[in-house]
């Protein structure tokens, strides 16, 4: 999906914006998956 996005990006909005808009992407997508992966303990710890 990655590279049909930058592809049509490149060809309908330019290099900078494309390149501006897939680095905000992966920002957000960075913060998600750091809110998302939260720590657990392990099976054998004790409680």
């Amino acid at each position: 999906m990655g590279p049909l996005a930058y592809g049509f990006g490149l060809q309908h909005a330019g290099k900078v914006p494309t390149l501006f808009a897939s680095a905000a992407v992966m920002v957000v997508l960075g913060l998600v998956c750091a809110r998302l992966l939260k720590p657990r303990a392990p099976s054998d710890a004790r409680t």
